[in-house]
């Protein structure tokens, strides 16, 4: 690969209790990957192992958020040569105290402390900003959430795509590639959107 290019694959986590319960799932409320989620990561854990465009990634981040963890840790199991990290810009969208763990009330007016979807842009941004330089010439695996997935589009100024109001799969890949020009401009460009050809009809979910 071109010292000048990243290749960067989004991976949103398997699904999560906080899904099937219809939760909040922040850092507290968080319970982790359900038996589904389970599958489904092992499933694209042996997709990232067989299949040749993937290549083994030089670095892994992942959120903090527990289902997010849990899915790296099984995608990372075989990565011998891969350097772990995670990071909060990668969570997503923080709720309110009071609600995390608790029921998602549909039309209610966000309590104190939650963040919104323009703080979430914000921080997706600032992460790739302060990152991508360093990632020229590798291959990154990012495990994260579908909010940080879709603020993508906004966060790289990339507003006109089609892509942004879809919902990424459970564990779908999502590929771009960041690049700098010898004379300095950079760019981001979407190869692939909401990959899940791992996925048998049973692991696939409608949320």
């Amino acid at each position: 690969m071109s010292s000048e290019v990243a290749r960067i694959l989004t991976l949103r986590h398997g699904e999560g209790w906080c899904g099937v319960d219809g939760t909040w799932g922040g850092h507290a409320g968080c319970r982790g990957l359900s038996e589904r989620g389970v599958r489904q990561a092992e499933l694209v854990s042996g997709r990232i192992r067989r299949d040749d465009w993937l290549s083994a990634p030089d670095i892994l981040v992942s959120s903090r958020m527990r289902r997010a963890m849990e899915t790296a840790a099984i995608v990372g199991r075989d990565l011998s040569n891969c350097h772990h990290l995670h990071d909060c810009r990668l969570c997503e969208k923080h709720p309110a105290d009071i609600e995390d763990g608790k029921p998602i009330a549909r039309g209610e007016a966000a309590p104190a402390g939650r963040e919104s979807k323009a703080m979430l842009t914000a921080r997706v941004g600032e992460f790739f900003e302060a990152s991508a330089d360093d990632w020229l010439g590798k291959t990154v695996l990012i495990v994260t959430h579908s909010g940080v997935i879709r603020s993508m589009f906004a966060a790289l100024g990339l507003t006109g795509s089609r892509h942004i109001a879809a919902e990424p799969t459970y564990t779908s890949i999502t590929e771009w590639e960041y690049g700098r020009s010898a004379g300095g401009a950079t760019s981001w460009r979407l190869r692939r959107f909401n990959d899940c050809a791992h996925l048998t009809p049973g692991d696939l979910v409608d949320d």
